[in-house]
């Protein structure tokens, strides 16, 4: 659920998926979003201070990239899911 707020606050992130998660979603949601260029990936495994002050650091010297990773989040992002699923739910009991 963090991923989706992520996008849905359309915000660039830096992400760190836990390696063992349930399905391995977390890896593949973080991928997802680094796919389109929303967010940056840093597998667990090559996580350490100093590669995470080089990521921050690159990027608060480029606001226009983290404003084009924010931009990005608009590739994934559902819209209004919960009127859409009343939308729906209306017009299937002829309401809508």
């Amino acid at each position: 659920s963090a991923v989706s707020e992520i996008v849905a606050a359309r915000r660039a992130s830096l992400l760190v998926p836990i390696p063992r998660s349930s399905g391995d979603h977390q890896r593949r949601n973080a991928r997802r979003l680094a796919e389109v260029g929303a967010a940056l990936l840093i597998e667990q495994a090559q996580l350490s201070g100093e590669v995470l002050a080089d990521h921050v650091l690159e990027l608060l010297a480029d606001p226009a990239r983290i404003d084009a990773m924010e931009a990005h989040t608009d590739d994934l992002f559902a819209g209004d899911a919960a009127g859409n699923i009343a939308r729906v739910c209306l017009q299937l009991v002829g309401k809508g």
